[in-house]
Order: C-alpha cells, then structure tokens, then sequence
C-alpha cells in the first residue's frame, strides 16, 4: 500500500485566516427575475434558514452531477448529445446568472458537524461509480456505433466534459487521508493519463501556489494556448522531480529507480498499462476515442487550473520563499448552479488556505478576487484569448510594472495600457 500512502509536505486543517468575519458578511445577493426563479428563491432562503438552525446543510445538490451523468448516456443513446452540452455551457450560466450566489458559509460548530457528515461522502462515491459508467460506456458507443460526424464530436465533448467532471471528483478524494479515498481519486486520474497530477497538484501546485516554481502559474496576458503546453511539460517535470526527492531525501535510497518510487508506476500505466487495456476490450477504434476523451478531460483541467490562479503572485521576500499562501491567492466564483457541479471547488481560495477541508466545510471570502461568470462561463472565455484578456479585470499584488493600476475598493485591479 506504499502506493497512497499520505506524504510529507501538504499542512495538516487549520482554521481559516480569512480577513474578515465572514459568518456576519455575506455577498450581495442578485436580485431574482421571473416568478419561477422567485419561487426558487424562496425555497431556498428556507432551506438556507433550516440549515443554519440545524446545523445540517444539504447534500441534496451534490447529486446533480449524478443526474448529468445519467442524462447524457440517456441523451447520447438516443442521438442527441448536444442537449447535454447544451445544459453545461447554456442553461448552468443563465441559472447562474438568475439565482442568488452561493455565499451562506457554515459556522464553526456547523464545519464541525458537516464533517463528519458521511452523506457528503456518498455523494462523490456515487458520482465516482456513475463518472466509471459514463466513461466505459461512451468508449464503447462510441467504437460500436455508425454515427454522424456531428453527433460523434458531441458525445466526444460531452464525455470529455464528464472526464473533467471526474478529475474535480479525484481531487477532492486525494485532498484525503485514507487508501480507500486516495485509491478512487488516483482510478478517476487513470482514465485520463494524468496519474502524475496526484504527486504535482498535492506536493507541488499547493506549496508554490501563485509563485513561478508552480507549473500552473499563469502571467498576466499570457494566453491558455501558451500556458496549456508548459503546465503539462513542467507538471510532469516537477511530478517526478517531487517523488525523486522523496525517494532519495527522505526514504533515504540511494536512487530514485526504485519500486517504491510511484511516479515510475504513474508513467508505466499513464503511457502503455490503460490504453492497452483499452485496447485490449475496445479495439483500435475504442483506443482512439479513448485518448481524444482524455485529451478533451486534460485541456478542461488546465484551463480551469489557468482562471483559477491567473495574474495572481505572492510577494517574494527572500531567496525561493515567499508570504504565505492567503485567500488573495485563487480566483473564486459564488455562482451556485456551477458551485453543485463541481464540488464548491470554486471557493478555491479556502481550499489553498486549508487544503484537507472537505468541499461541504469550505466557506466564501468578500475579499477574494471574484470572476465574473462561473468555471463553465470562464473556460469557454479561455479558449478564446481576446475575449478573455478583455472581458476579465485582474486582480493582482505586483503582476507587471508596465500595466496601468487601478484602486477599486482596496483592491488592485490592472488593465492593459491603451
């Protein structure tokens, strides 16, 4: 078991640092428009009065991904994948856009509580058995069928869309202690050859977070396409770098080619193991589409990873060191419908600052630089770098002398110089 075992260097929880009282503070709430959203509204004061009374705060949205799962199998069978697609990028921005954010943070006692809360669990290993599903099930549909070229690229997205899905589900199971979470959240890292993101995002990514030693740190102005290639190079780079030490430093061998090593085991099943089990059941065919959903799963990682953290930079103050990590350091999005989805990883800034805080504990700061739109919203922007570099106002500590700073609210906000 020497495979999952928990490592040195990622901090044990500790209580949030925020920068405010954020239990009296919540954000603004959006105003509702139409009588069906106003509804909505209500049952969810009441539903958000109920918790705060109890203590219980509800699992009940955590499932939705389990309905996205089933619907676009349901969707795809019958030819229509687009639908689906349709959901994802279309309707969750505009209910984001119409329902009040998700910003009600849980008390003290209440994170107590909620933690030890084993419904929250069962609501990702349900989404993990169902993202398993989903994934084999599209490979074969996919290997086995005639279909049109359109609705072929749809269920590729689609089920690519779903491998991202599942990566969001793995990092919140390696985010754990246990070999049984470690074990499910390395599976879901299998299906998309990116087993080495374990060792790079928990050892790497959160202790040079928004510094120039992170692979996935990205400057201000540089667009995705020229950050996708060098945070896939340098991860791997510094995934291997990272568990070298670990062998030869701390393990005490004299190499770093050793059994023990599991970045040789990593890159043994990311690059001959997997795809020649997939091979093996699926055929030529079924390879091919496996690796173009996998590809799909990779690029909607790193650009979540490129908006999460993007032209943020912590203030160096000596020789590769720099101010802790703070919740100025991530970009958070309050957007509910999105928030479901993805496991409130949007409240990322909590999530650096305590990196064991299971999803259903983490709270929303004000003082957090804010995106304007959700991650389904923003990943479609990054893909597009005009869009992106006009549309987003960077909030930023130093990112670059020759850009025109702004004061907005205590806040620096840069634009590029006309």
């Amino acid at each position: 078991f020497f495979f999952f075992q928990a490592e040195d260097g990622i901090r044990d929880a500790q209580e949030s640092r925020g920068l405010g009282d954020v239990y009296k503070r919540q954000a603004y709430q959006r105003r509702v428009h139409g009588e069906f959203f106003q509804m909505i509204e209500k049952v969810q004061k009441l539903d958000s009065t109920k918790e705060q009374e109890t203590g219980s705060f509800s699992v009940v949205p955590y499932f939705l991904p389990s309905v996205m799962y089933i619907l676009s199998i349901i969707s795809s069978k019958y030819e229509n994948p687009w639908l689906v697609v349709a959901f994802f990028y279309a309707f969750t921005p505009l209910a984001d856009f119409y329902l009040s954010h998700d910003s009600a943070n849980p008390t003290k006692e209440q994170q107590k509580i909620l933690t030890k809360a084993q419904r929250f669990r069962y609501a990702i290993q349900l989404n993990t058995i169902l993202d398993w599903v989903s994934f084999l099930w599209f490979i074969n549909h996919l290997s086995t069928n005639d279909l049109s070229l359109i609705n072929r690229a749809g269920m590729i997205i689609l089920a690519g869309s779903q491998s991202a899905q599942g990566i969001a589900i793995a990092h919140e199971f390696n985010h754990k202690r246990s070999f049984l979470d470690k074990f499910f959240g390395c599976s879901l890292l299998s299906k998309n050859l990116y087993l080495h993101w374990y060792t790079e995002h928990n050892y790497g990514h959160h202790k040079y977070v928004a510094t120039p030693l992170d692979p996935a740190f990205s400057r201000v102005g540089e667009s995705f396409y020229h950050y996708l290639p060098k945070v896939v190079y340098r991860g791997l780079i510094s995934a291997w770098k990272i568990e070298a030490k670990r062998m030869t430093k701390i393990r005490g061998f004299r190499t770093p080619f050793v059994p023990q090593n599991k970045m040789i085991w990593f890159l043994i099943s990311d690059l001959f193991l997997f795809p020649f089990i997939i091979y093996q059941i699926f055929g030529l065919y079924g390879m091919i589409h496996f690796l173009l959903i996998a590809a799909f799963g990779i690029i909607y990682l790193e650009s979540v990873n490129y908006i999460e953290h993007y032209g943020l930079e912590r203030k160096k103050i000596g020789h590769d060191e720099w101010e802790k990590v703070n919740i100025t350091h991530s970009w958070n999005a309050p957007h509910r419908i999105s928030n479901y989805l993805l496991f409130k990883l949007q409240r990322h800034s909590d999530h650096h600052e305590n990196a064991y805080k299971p999803y259903q504990t983490l709270c929303s700061y004000q003082e957090s630089p804010q995106l304007p739109a959700g991650y389904m919203v923003m990943i479609l922007l990054s893909f597009i770098p005009p869009a992106w570099f006009q549309i987003c106002l960077l909030y930023t500590s130093d990112a670059a002398d020759d850009l025109l700073c702004v004061d907005l609210g205590g806040r620096r906000i840069i634009k590029k110089k006309k």
